[in-house]
């Protein structure tokens, strides 16, 4: 599989390589990608119908003021994993970020909306008592 995708990075023009390239490698050529296919760790995922999924589902709706959706795994590296792994109980998470915000860019960016939505969310997950 991972070939499959550096044969289409390759056919949009890029020089792909596994590590950093060197001062002779970048002088010829204006696209480079480096694709490392090493695994760091697993994704998490926490069932949908797990009672506390459910009540967090709940709090961003009732912040948001319209229904919330979940989705069983999101890109990134937050290493839920090894919270879920240590705790031994599943891991969730309740971001708050706009969809073009531009994670780890130059110009990465918050939308005041999402910042607000975000502090009435943490609010009532602060101060709602959950009833398993």
């Amino acid at each position: 599989m991972i070939e499959r995708v550096r044969e289409h990075v390759r056919k949009q023009g890029y020089l792909v390589l596994d590590r950093e390239p060197t001062a002779a490698e970048r002088r010829p050529h204006r696209a480079i990608a480096r694709i490392d296919a090493r695994v760091g760790y697993p994704a998490a995922r926490a069932e949908a119908g797990l009672p506390v999924v459910g009540h967090l589902l709940g709090l961003a709706a009732e912040a948001a003021g319209e229904p919330a959706i979940a989705l069983p795994t999101l890109g990134g590296s937050v290493p839920l994993h090894h919270f879920g792994q240590a705790l031994g109980a599943p891991a969730v998470i309740l971001p708050i970020a706009n969809p073009d915000n531009n994670q780890h860019a130059a110009d990465e960016n918050l939308r005041l909306g999402n910042l607000w939505y975000g502090v009435d969310l943490f609010a009532l997950l602060l101060t709602t008592r959950w009833r398993s």
